[in-house]
């Protein structure tokens, strides 16, 4: 009879979410969300959020250039999202 909590059985997806997180919240997305495509965004703030971290870094003295590298963005749509 296979093992169930042997992480050797497991999809490496599970086993990778078990060794960062624990065996635990590694059952809990599997129950939460199997069968699910997940993508994760590339950028952690929402766009309205980086455009307010933008202005603010701005206003702090931050340069555009900088600004597009901070936020890995092209300094044109910085440029843009600073006319919002």
């Amino acid at each position: 009879m296979i093992d169930l909590d042997d992480l050797e059985n497991w999809q490496p997806i599970y086993q990778e979410i078990s060794e960062l997180f624990g065996t635990e919240i590694a059952k809990k997305i599997y129950q939460q969300y199997r069968g699910t495509t997940i993508i994760f965004p590339m950028h952690w703030l929402s766009k309205c959020g980086t455009i307010n971290a933008i202005k603010q870094d701005y206003a702090n003295g931050l340069t555009i250039r900088k600004l597009s590298q901070k936020y890995d963005l092209s300094q044109r749509t910085v440029q843009r999202y600073m006319k919002l």
